[in-house]
This record gives structure tokens, sequence and C-alpha cells, in this order.
């Protein structure tokens, strides 16, 4: 990033440079060498100089300088979007992450954000209705069932184990 900011600037500042000092220059070529033109220019070109070049350095600094802020406003909310991602692949579901006002992806954080309420309400949804299964299971289990209704019984309490074991670690 510094790298980048530095030759955007200093491919500024030279083709500047050739646009400033080549027309002067090419006024040396014409009339004598000894004139007071040529003193002249010389001097303009002398001064133009001195004061060019220090004013190269101050933009190569900034443009380095805010091109490193920039990337920071772009690289950290992406930092946090990241970890959120890997939370919700490990099978959590993080809370809010935080977008600095003068951050960038705030819609990007906030379509986020809507994604993880909608896990919440998913996962909610699922565990009530898990839940509705283990209380029907428990009431079938109680009429102490024989043959067909003990095996499906028994087919029912596997599939009930699988499923809560694919559940989002903080849903239970």
């Amino acid at each position: 990033m510094v790298l980048t900011a530095g030759l955007v600037a200093l491919s500024f500042s030279g083709t500047a440079a050739i646009l400033i000092f080549v027309p002067i220059v090419s006024h040396f070529g014409a009339g004598s060498p000894g004139s007071d033109t040529h003193a002249g220019l010389a001097d303009y070109l002398l001064f133009l100089h001195g004061s060019f070049w220090p004013v190269v350095a101050g933009s190569v600094l900034a443009s380095i300088a805010s091109g490193m802020i920039s990337f920071e406003r772009l690289r950290s909310p992406l930092r946090r979007q990241r970890s959120t991602y890997v939370q919700i692949a490990d099978g959590e579901i993080p809370g809010p992450i935080s977008i600095r006002a003068l951050d960038y992806r705030r819609v990007e954080a906030r379509d986020l954000h809507r994604m993880l309420e909608a896990l919440r309400q998913h996962y909610a949804c699922r565990g009530r209705g898990l839940e509705h299964i283990r209380q029907a299971l428990r009431e079938l289990e109680a009429c102490d069932l024989q043959g067909k209704g003990a095996g499906a019984l028994a087919e029912i309490r596997g599939t009930l184990s699988r499923l809560q074991q694919d559940a989002a670690p903080n849903e239970a």
C-alpha cells in the first residue's frame, strides 16, 4: 500500500516536473548564452527547482499517509466481518460487529447483521420445533409401545439425536 501510494505520487510529480521544467529549459536554446534573458531564466529555473522538490516530498508523504488511512478504514471492517464468518462456520452466531463511523462497508455490515438475526430466528424456530418433538416423544414413550411402534419410536429417537448434534452450539 505504501509503495503504491508513493509510486502514484512520484509519477504525478515526475509528470508535473516535465511539464514545468522542459518548457523553461527549451528557452535556453534561443538567444545568446550570456544574455540577461538566460540569466533571468536560470534564476527562475533555480527558484522553481528549489521550491518544487519540497512540494514533491510533501506530496509523497501525504499520499502515503492518506493511502494508509484509507487502507485501514477498508481493512478493519473486513477483518471484523471475516471473524464473524469464521464464527458462523464454526456453528456460532456472533453478536453484531462494530463499524466505526468513518469505516467503509457500513452497508455490508448492516446486511450481515440482518443475516445473523435471520439465523438467530431460524435456530430459535428450529429449537422450538425440536422441543415439540421431544415432548411428543416423551408422551409416546409413556404409552409403552410394542412391536412396530417401538421400532418407529427408536428411529425417531435416533433422528432427534442427530438433529440435536447438528444444532448450533448456542441454540440449546
